[in-house]
Order: C-alpha cells, then sequence, then structure tokens
C-alpha cells in the first residue's frame, strides 16, 4: 500500500511501479513487498539532512526497470528487482530461523561468560586475567549488544541510514572477537579432546557452564564474520558506496588500541618486573623506576596476595601466566616496598585484592618463623598490660633496675576455617620473655620451657600435624619475641598471656620503663581497640602519655592494739591506650643518684645488677646514616624537622665531629656547628623515594668510624618490614673484628614497627625511641645518652660475673635480665650455648636465642616432646597481689560509695 504522507511526485512514481509490475504479470503479494521496500528505501533518503524530492527521484530506478531484470543492469550486475528481493525475500524461513538461533544462542553465551567471569573470576583464579580493566569489560559488554544493533537494523532494512556505525561496530567486534578466540584457543582445544574421548561429561551442567566461556568469543567471532558479509552485500545490492570503509577501519583500530595496547603495557610492565626482581645494582633501580612510571603499584600490590598470578593479558595470558611463576607473593611483596616504601599490609586495597586475601592458605604458615601474610577476619578482640614495679619509696632497692609487665591478648576468628595467631613484640633493650599461659576450655594452662627446637617441633606437631591448642613464644632478633597460638577456632575467642621481665632504663634524674607493644602482625585490631594499661608501685611512678592518669592510695594498717605504721602509699599508673599508640607509652621513677650494686640468685644462677658512669670521651666521631626512604620525607622535611635534625645537634660539646650518609649524599665529619649551618641546605635536596637498603650507608660509616677510636655510627630511621638489604658485608665486619675494635652502632628507630636489619644483626644497640615526643627532643635526648663525649651516661649494668661487693638482695627478675644478656652476648659473637646453659635457662624460665615456652593441651602432648609444664614451677614470675594496705583502701572506698547512694535514696 502507498504512504498517502508522501509528497504528490513520489506517490506518483511508486503508483507507477505498482503499475508497470500488474502489466508484466507480477503476483500482488510479490508487487505488495516490493513496494515497501521502495517506500523503506525512500524514508531512508527523506530521513538524511537537506535531500529534496528531486534527489531522491533521482536515485531511484525507472519504474521499467522492475518489469524485465534483464533490460536495465546496474553497476552492482543486478537489477532493481534481484537487488531488493536478495535484501528482502529471497531468505527463505528456515534460513531467517537458523540466523535468529544463531544471534540469541551467542547474545546470551557472551552474556553468560562476561557476568560470571566478572562476578566468580573463573579464568582468573586458575588461568589468567581476561578482564584486566574497565575498558576491557566495556568492549566484552559492547559484543552482544553489537550483533544485537546489527541484527535489528538488518533484518528492518536500516542498514542504510547507520551504514558508518554499523561499519564501526563490526570492525570493534571483529578484533575483540578475534583477540579473546586466541587466546582461548589452548583450552578449546583441550575441552574438544576431553569432549571426544568422554562425550558424557559435556552434558553435566558445570562442564557446559565451562564449555560455555570459551566458546562465546567463537561465537561472537561468527556472528561478527556473517554480520560484516552481509553487510557487505547489502550496500553492494543498494548501490550504496560511501566511505565507509575507513569508519570499519576504525573500529578495528579502537579494538587493536584497547586490546593489544594493553597487551604491549603488560609485556612493558613485566619486562620491568624482570628487572626489579632479578637485577642488581642500577638495572634493578631501572626496573623499579619503569614501574614507577607505568604506575604498576596495584597489580604488585595485588600480586602480593596472590596465590596464584593471573597476569593482565588476553591473548597472551598463557604465555605470561607461566612467566609470572618465576616470583612467588613474597617476591612482590619486597618488590612493592622498594617501589613504594610501605609494607604491603599498610596499603589500603581494592576489594578484589582483599577477596583474594581471604581465600588464602595462611595455614601453610602455621609454625614458621615470620608473622607472614595477614589473615582476614581474625583480629584482637581485647588486650590489657599489667605491669609490677615494686621497689622503696626513695628508689634505693632493686626496684629500679627490673620490673615485670604481661600482656594478655584475646583473639576472634569471624572467618570460616581455623587460622593461626602470629606477631613479633617488641621490648626495651635487654628485655625477656619469662611467662606464657593458655586458656584451655576456660583454664588458664602454664608453658613449658625448653630448648628452641624442642619447643618449635613440638608446637609444630600440635598445631600442623594434631591441630590442636598449642601457643609457643620464640626470639625473632634482639629484644623481639614471636607470639604464635594455633587454633583460633570461628567465633570461638582465645585468650593467651605473655609475661616480660624489664629492665629499666636511666634517663638524667630518673628511670624509664619502655613498654613493649607489637610491632608486626597478621591479624586486625577490632574497631575502638584499646589496651587497658594499670602499672603499679610503690615508689612515685609518673608518666606523660595521654590517656593515663596518676593516682596514689595511701592506707592505713589496724591491729587488735590500735592503729600501727599510719602511712602506706601505692602508686599507680593507669588507662587506656590505642594499641599503636602503646610505642609512645614510657613510665618513669626516681633514679638513684648512686652506683646502686644488687645480687641475686635463682635455682643456682646468679646475677648481678649496678649502676654505672661512663667514663666521659675526650674527642669522638659521630657517623650519621639516614634513611632517605619515602615514608621519611614527612619526618624530616614535610613538616620542616629536617631542620630540626640540624638543631638536636646543638647540644654536641666540643671535640665531636659529624659526618652524614644519607643516600648518595655524603657529607664528610665536621664540628657540630658547622653540621648546623651546612645540613639544612643538604636535607632540602635529598630525594625520598621509594625505600632505602640503608645497609651500603652503613658499610661506609662503619669504615670511617673503624679507623679512629672511640667512634660510633648513629642509624637513623624509618620501620623496615621486607628483606630488601644484602647484610653481608656489615655482618662481615662485625664478625672480623668484634668487641670494643668495633665501632658501636646505634638504632633510632622514628616509627613503631619491624625492622629486618636489627633482627639479623644482634651488635646493633637500639636506642630507646621516645616516640610521643618532637624529633629535635629526640634526638637531643639520645645523642646526650649515649653518643656525646663530654656527657655522663649512666647505664645499668646486668651481668652473671661480679665483684663480691654485691651483698644488697636483690629481685629475681636481676638474675632473669643477667643471664638472658650472657646467652645473647655469647650467640651474638659466634658463640655456641652449651647443654648446661640451655639448661639453666630452662630452669629460670626465659626464652633467650636457645630456648623457647611452649603451651600444649595435654599431659601426653608435653610427655612425647619430653616437656614438663610443672618444672620449677616456684620460678614462674607474677603480679603481686595486692597487699593489705590497698585492699582495705580499695575496700573502704566501696563502702563510703555504697553509703553515699543509700543516702541519695533515702533522699528521694
Amino acid at each position: 500500500m502507498t504512504d498517502y504522507n508522501l509528497p504528490e511526485r513520489l506517490r506518483q512514481y511508486l503508483a507507477s511501479v505498482d503499475e508497470a509490475l500488474a502489466g508484466s504479470g507480477v503476483d500482488a503479494l510479490v508487487r505488495a513487498g516490493i513496494i515497501r521496500d521502495i517506500e523503506a528505501q525512500i524514508a531512508d533518503m527523506r530521513s538524511e539532512e537537506g535531500r529534496t524530492e528531486d534527489d531522491i527521484l533521482s536515485r531511484l530506478d525507472p519504474p521499467e526497470a522492475y518489469i524485465d531484470p534483464s533490460s536495465f543492469v546496474s553497476v552492482t550486475g543486478k537489477s532493481p528487482k534481484q537487488r531488493i528481493v536478495d535484501g528482502a525475500e529471497n531468505h527463505s524461513r528456515p534460513t531467517r530461523v537458523l540466523e535468529i538461533c544463531l544471534y540469541v544462542i551467542t547474545v546470551i553465551g557472551a552474556a553468560a561468560a562476561i557476568i560470571t567471569e566478572a562476578v566468580f573470576k573463573l579464568c582468573k583464579s586458575g588461568l589468567g586475567n581476561p578482564i584486566p580493566t574497565e575498558a576491557h569489560l566495556a568492549a566484552l559488554l559492547a559484543t552482544p549488544i553489537i550483533i544485537i544493533y546489527t541484527a535489528i537494523s538488518l533484518r528492518k532494512n536500516r542498514a542504510r541510514v547507520h551504514d558508518r556505525t554499523l561499519a564501526f561496530m563490526n570492525g570493534f567486534l571483529l578484533v575483540v572477537a578475534i583477540s579473546y578466540s586466541a587466546a582461548f584457543a589452548p583450552l578449546d582445544a583441550m575441552l574438544l579432546y576431553h569432549g571426544m574421548s568422554r562425550p558424557v561429561y559435556i552434558f553435566a551442567t558445570p562442564l557446559i557452564l565451562l564449555c560455555l566461556l570459551p566458546l562465546s568469543p567463537w561465537l561472537a567471532l561468527f556472528s561478527g564474520c556473517a554480520q560484516g558479509l552481509r553487510l557487505r552485500e547489502y550496500f553492494r545490492n543498494n548501490d550504496h558506496r560511501p566511505k565507509i570503509g575507513r569508519w570499519w577501519i576504525g573500529g578495528l583500530t579502537l579494538g587493536l588500541l584497547i586490546i593489544g595496547g594493553w597487551e604491549g603495557y603488560a609485556a612493558l610492565r613485566e619486562q620491568a618486573v624482570d628487572k626489579a626482581m632479578m637485577g642488581e645494582g642500577a638495572a634493578r633501580q631501572a626496573g623499579i623506576d619503569m614501574l614507577r612510571r607505568l604506575h604498576a603499584e596495584p597489580v604488585i600490590l595485588r600480586n602480593s596476595y596472590a596465590r596464584d598470578f593471573a597476569p593482565d593479558g588476553t591473548i597472551f595470558f598463557f604465555y605470561m601466566k607461566g612467566r609470572n611463576r618465576m616470583y612467588n607473593s613474597a617476591a612482590y611483596q619486597t618488590l612493592y616496598y622498594r617501589m613504594t616504601g610501605r609494607d604491603y599490609r599498610d596499603a589500603s586495597r581494592s576489594p578484589s585484592a582483599e577477596r583474594i586475601e581471604e581465600t588464602m592458605d595462611n595455614n601453610s604458615q602455621i609454625g614458621g618463623d615470620i608473622v607472614g601474610s595477614s589473615v582476614r577476619r581474625l583480629s584482637l578482640r581485647s588486650a590489657a598490660l599489667d605491669i609490677s614495679a615494686s621497689s622503696s619509696q626513695d628508689g634505693r632497692d632493686s626496684g629500679p633496675s627490673a620490673a615485670y609487665a604481661e600482656l594478655m591478648l584475646e583473639f576472634l576468628n569471624e572467618g570460616g576455617g581455623a587460622q593461626e595467631a602470629r606477631c613479633q613484640i617488641i621490648l626495651p633493650p635487654g628485655g625477656v620473655a619469662s611467662r606464657l599461659t593458655l586458656w584451655i576450655d576456660g583454664v588458664e594452662q602454664e608453658s613449658a620451657f625448653g630448648g628452641r627446637s624442642t619447643v618449635k617441633e613440638a608446637y609444630r606437631d600440635v598445631a600442623v600435624t594434631q591441630r590442636r591448642d598449642p601457643a609457643l613464644v620464640t626470639t625473632s632478633g634482639p629484644d623481639r619475641v614471636l607470639l604464635q597460638c594455633f587454633p583460633v577456632r570461628p567465633n570461638i575467642p582465645m585468650k593467651v598471656k605473655v609475661g616480660f621481665t624489664l629492665p629499666l632504663i636511666p634517663d638524667g634524674d630518673k628511670s624509664s620503663l619502655v613498654l613493649p607493644y607489637i610491632a608486626e602482625r597478621n591479624f586486625a585490631y577490632a574497631p575502638g581497640l584499646e589496651v587497658a594499661v594499670w602499672a603499679e608501685s610503690n615508689a612515685a611512678i609518673t608518666t606523660e602519655t595521654a590517656g593515663l592518669i596518676k593516682e596514689a592510695i595511701t592506707a592505713t594498717k589496724r591491729t587488735g592494739e590500735g592503729l600501727v605504721d599510719a602511712s602506706r602509699t601505692l602508686y599507680a599508673v593507669r588507662g587506656k591506650v590505642a594499641p599503636n599508640a602503646l610505642a609512645d607509652c614510657a613510665l618513669y621513677q626516681p633514679a638513684n643518684p648512686g652506683t646502686v650494686a644488687y645480687r641475686a640468685e635463682l635455682s643456682g644462677v646468679v646475677g648481678y645488677s649496678s649502676l654505672v658512669r661512663a667514663e666521659p670521651y675526650k674527642e669522638r666521631l659521630v657517623a650519621v646514616v639516614l634513611d632517605t626512604s619515602v615514608s621519611m620525607a614527612a619526618k624530616l622535611k614535610g613538616s620542616g624537622e629536617g631542620f630540626q635534625l640540624a638543631n638536636a645537634l646543638r647540644a654536641a660539646p666540643d671535640g665531636v665531629k659529624i659526618a652524614l650518609f644519607a643516600g648518595s649524599t655524603a657529607i664528610p665529619p665536621m664540628t657540630a656547628a658547622e653540621s648546623m649551618d651546612k645540613w639544612p641546605a643538604i636535607l632540602k635536596n635529598i630525594r625520598f623515594e621509594g625505600a632505602d637498603e640503608q645497609t651500603g650507608n652503613l658499610e661506609r660509616a662503619w669504615d670511617l668510624c673503624a679507623a679512629q677510636p672511640n667512634s660510633a655510627v648513629l642509624w637513623i630511621h624509618d620501620k623496615l618490614p621486607a628483606d630488601i638489604a644484602d647484610m653481608t658485608g656489615i655482618q662481615q665486619r662485625i664478625r672480623r673484628r668484634a668487641g670494643e675494635a668495633s665501632p658501636a652502632i646505634f638504632s633510632l628507630q622514628l616509627a613503631s614497627g619491624a625492622n629486618r636489619i636489627e633482627e639479623k644483626i644482634p651488635a646493633i644497640k637500639r636506642l630507646p625511641a621516645y616516640y610521643g615526643l618532637p624529633l629535635e627532643e629526640r634526638l637531643s635526648r639520645v645523642l646526650s645518652m649515649s653518643l656525646y663525649p663530654n656527657m655522663t651516661n649512666r647505664e645499668q649494668i646486668f651481668s652473671t660475673d661480679a665483684p663480691a661487693m654485691f651483698t644488697a638482695q636483690g629481685s629475681p627478675h636481676i638474675t632473669r635480665l643477667a643471664y638472658a644478656g650472657y646467652i645473647s652476648q655469647k650467640t651474638n659473637s659466634g658463640g655456641s650455648v652449651t647443654e648446661d646453659e640451655r639448661e639453666r635457662a630452662r630452669e629460670i624460665r626465659i626464652v633467650t636465642e636457645a630456648t623457647g615456652a611452649v603451651v600444649l593441651e595435654s599431659a601426653a602432648q608435653y610427655k612425647s616432646h619430653d616437656l614438663n609444664p610443672a618444672s620449677n614451677s616456684k620460678n614462674i614470675p607474677t603480679i603481686p597481689e595486692p597487699e593489705e594496705y590497698a585492699i582495705m583502701a580499695v575496700v573502704c572506698a566501696l563502702l563510703v560509695i555504697i553509703w553515699r547512694r543509700r543516702l541519695d535514696c533515702r533522699a528521694r
């Protein structure tokens, strides 16, 4: 039927065509189809802007051309009637049904494959990462849309209107389909082989889904090729010869930019990974610099958690997958630290990285010697730190030299399987772990002390093999221990307590007690978690830590005959602090101004404690090694504290000369006044980037100081959680020139956390960090205490050998500190601990380089490993129970509170 909305001349044209066809004997149904096709062509041409009626008529074939096909043939080689019939009527119904089925299967298959991979990451977890970016996801989602859109345009004869768009999309579709078909070709071949050998498996529902994923690119490729041929035929049949080839090429180019461009980027990044992993010196630094320029940090962070390494590629991801097996997650963790100067566990992770972390097999690290990877959904639910620093009020007995603390931790696992809680605890210099208990079925169980290898073997046997309830404490370096607890069962709290014997450090007119803190962990802190701190002493005790309050309780002791000992004061510091702020806490007690000596004996082991003054140096060389990691920039430059570093030298007396080694910068020794003048400008120009290995500068500083007596190296640095440094050179220097002939190396860490260099070089003397103080004050205090020649240096010495004049009776904690120091000194100097010495350390219940503590579940487990938790139970240190004075004071306070409440109730 003729469209009567057409202009008169066009209607006349259609009428002429119909009349010519009727005169030639064409069936009415065929005539109607031809007229509809001509109307569709006219409508397409009328929709083009600027197209006039004369232009449309000039492009239409004359009516006579439809009467005899052989009488009018266009440049396409077909008559108008043939062209229209080929475009609309020559497709039989079975052909159209098969075409529709192909498009439906392709669209459904492609959409299902894309959604399945985007949600469940099936290929990423086992093969590769076919959707590495949002652009890849958009390209894949566009493929079913392009197929539907092209099919509809061809079916409704709208291809002439959208010719450029269809050509562009078809070129883009072909590139995407070819790329992913080539990528999945090996997997398709494998599925075809298994399908032919065992056809029954193909009909299993999971296998149908797995077959759909790799076959969908081939279906899309077949549909894209078929539609491309249809479009080509359609344009030829309709004498449509616009310059659409460039649009098809444009679609190809866009697809190549997305797929091929990313492949080139991934290949370049993997080359940089090779350099950074395998290279040395300049080559490794070049690889790290290239990774920074390529912004590869998210990929390196993701691989730091991955169980399997799926490269971000499509065509070549099978090849690249094999390459990535060269490196494990630990290598990527180290590389991430080299690149960014941050621990991978401190970095914010994407949801995909968190999913990878949640599914990691952390049980493979049970019983290891490192804290290892974080365990998602494992958290520390509560923590308490109780401290006893008992001494007389004037500080003249053994109290000022030692204290005892107990750290109680409660873990909660909200995941789906049993996990191991691991953490490294930093102690003040000279501290030692001296107790371990674990709550089993609600009952607190004491640990057994034994040889290091014995307790570790017992723990691994019970934890890994039997998967029961052990806890273990061993040393993980100087002044640090590793706590391990397994299993933390799902939704069942696990509570453990570790006891520490701690020395008090002379600090001017007082003694300071630095508290133990968690430096490295594989668990999270519960939201809002605070550590309940409570320290008591019968001598004045103070603190500068915010959140802790000071109090003094005076009690009266009564007897049957009246009042005696009218007043006795108990001092306390208590409150709550955040776990990360525990490293900033320090307690202070008055120090005795004279030299005080004590003697203590425990199970036949004698220990001595003395407060001595070191002789001042007339001259001294101090070589400062400055960490230039990116994390130090804010500490030294960002807030202007780079000048404070130079200002801290103001306290340096005459006779001291100071050298500086920072990155590639080296400043020769000069006086403090010269350093204060020149250092600020130098610190401004230092480049802080990534992670600084620092051992090279430590070696150069040691070489400088080795030539002069009474010299020292001061290493100022941030935490070092990754093992990136080659310590062979500095270890050899210290080993070959041990004792007083070796320059002293002092370590000042500006942030709490693990330090791999300190762990492996025990000769480094760790200085109190005083994290809560400004940098200039911290440096001034450290320098005056340890380095400058004219300052009198008071030091608390614990030893197992002393003159007979040490007759004052001291606390048993002195013996623990003295013998722990003896074992450490012997092992650090390369000596071996004898079986008798190991037995003595076990008898007095201390954790040293040769001994450890373990809690097992049953007596049979202890017996099978030749351990006895009841051995020398009299030597178990404890927090003293409140004295009668304190109990009476608390009771009186409670009575007053009850009495006041009753008065309030009566008043109401």
